[in-house]
């Protein structure tokens, strides 16, 4: 199944049945983001290495069968008007275009700790106030 027709339930159940890796999920997912970033401009930033690291974490516990949280593995990508520690956050302004927040939004520490992997930042009209994107 490619990843794009996946649902959360289908990753968890590959990840338990040892089908594919989240090394592979992740992957995936930028190599399809590369696919098409050209012509949609849907991200503003990316997270590869990070999103990496990360996945090479969610592969150590299926090794070691460990239980995983129900978001652990899943690749997420994250507004960006939300903060996000050590991550631009920009609002899609020039104004912020070298803002790095130095703390996570409620909603990004829980994503974290429930072990969603961030891809990166998804492009927005300037301070979310249009209709465009």
């Amino acid at each position: 199944m490619k990843i794009e027709k996946m649902t959360i339930d289908d990753i968890q159940k590959g990840y338990a049945s040892k089908e594919f890796s989240a090394k592979e999920i992740v992957e995936s997912c930028f190599s399809r983001i590369h696919s098409f970033e050209p012509q949609i401009n849907a991200f503003l930033s990316l997270c590869e290495e990070a999103a990496l690291k990360e996945a090479e974490k969610v592969d150590a516990k299926i090794a070691a069968n460990e239980k995983l949280n129900k978001l652990e593995g899943i690749p997420v990508a994250i507004k960006d008007c939300i903060c996000t520690k050590g991550i631009p956050s920009t609002c899609a302004s020039k104004m912020l275009e070298d803002y790095i927040p130095p703390y996570d939004a409620t909603v990004i520490k829980k994503l974290k700790s429930s072990g969603a992997i961030i891809l990166g930042k998804t492009n927005m009209d300037e301070f979310a106030m249009g209709s465009s994107t």
